[in-house]
């Protein structure tokens, strides 16, 4: 779900799938799909982002992979900090989980683009 600035929401139809716009105040009233009828509840939040449902190019491997998860520095460099003390662990391990990046599934590398990105046709 998105919500774009002129106060409306942006939503998939749980049964057909099709591309809904729904004012903001609507959000968690019921309505009906005009595509094929369903009703459906307006999403009050949106749903978490799933890399696996993102693909991505990958520059390395030249594959088109889904993604997954790459989160910044070392587990070995927290495991260190985690020894020297809880406060040091504890503050690299919300840095390293506060800015999750997409990887290639096949090859690791972060040096992606989600695959339907005009960056990769360039």
């Amino acid at each position: 779900m998105e919500r774009t600035k002129s106060g409306t929401v942006d939503f998939n139809c749980p049964k057909c799938k099709a591309r809904l716009t729904a004012p903001r105040m609507d959000r968690g009233n019921r309505r009906t799909c005009p595509h094929c009828n369903a009703a459906f509840k307006v999403p009050l939040s949106a749903p978490a982002a799933d890399p696996m449902n993102v693909h991505v190019y990958c520059f390395d491997c030249k594959a088109t992979a889904p993604a997954r998860l790459s989160y910044p520095g070392n587990n070995a460099v927290e495991a260190v900090l985690w020894v020297a003390g809880i406060l040091p662990g504890l503050c690299y391990r919300f840095w390293r989980k506060s800015d999750p990046g997409l990887a290639c599934s096949r090859c690791g590398s972060a040096r992606v683009h989600p695959s339907e990105s005009a960056a990769v046709h360039e």
